[in-house]
């Protein structure tokens, strides 16, 4: 399906590293996300370690960090997945790419915060934005904010405790420059929403454009 999501014009196009296809098909498949002018990422699982994306790690512009095990919407969230968001931020600051990480299941106005903490950049929500009875855009705008306030407290208890923040750059979730490719790049932007399509699982908008 990687032609349909590269016509759809998405800012980024991920897909999970667990694929069965072999380490070459993935290869060529960043590649062509990259001809085409696009953000390419991978999706790791629950049960998966950040690692499994070390091969790739200098081609990626996104980690997708799953916090439901992927299949159907509205589960929940799966919180010792968390933790990896650190990781992930860690790995892609060390490659020099300034790539972002994304976190995709169970996320609404009350985990945003528990992501937040561990910094973040883009928050992909779904079933949250469709309860009966529940606006969608305050929806949108309490989980930008309380992923903010995680991502401070957390800084902020790093500091009191002399220690460095959890997040590997000092940027609060979601900050960015927009690259000529109009991908996030670390910068001095508030907090905005950003577009991803997820190859093998669908994608989702994360928030609404700035």
């Amino acid at each position: 399906y990687m032609d349909r999501f590269i016509e759809a014009g998405p800012q980024t196009i991920s897909f999970h590293v667990e694929t069965t296809e072999p380490d070459e098909a993935k290869t060529e498949a960043i590649a062509a996300i990259h001809a085409a002018g696009q953000g390419a990422g991978l999706a790791v699982s629950p049960d998966t370690p950040v690692s499994a994306v070390d091969p790739w790690l200098h081609e990626l512009d996104v980690m997708m960090i799953m916090s439901v095990h992927p299949g159907w919407g509205g589960q929940g969230f799966i919180p010792e997945a968390a933790p990896k968001i650190a990781e992930a931020r860690d790995k892609l600051a060390q490659a020099g790419r300034g790539g972002l990480v994304h976190v995709d299941g169970g996320i609404n106005s009350k985990t945003a915060e528990i992501v937040g903490s561990y910094g973040i950049d883009v928050c992909i929500v779904g079933s949250a934005l469709f309860q009966r009875g529940r606006d969608a855009s305050k929806e949108v705008d309490l989980v930008k904010a309380r992923a903010l306030r995680g991502f401070e407290a957390a800084t902020a208890g790093a500091r009191s405790r002399g220690a460095r923040a959890a997040p590997a750059r000092a940027a609060r979730p979601g900050a960015g420059r927009r690259d000529a490719a109009g991908l996030h790049r670390p910068g001095s932007e508030g907090p905005r929403g950003s577009r991803s399509r997820r190859g093998g699982g669908g994608g989702r908008r994360a928030g609404r454009e700035g």
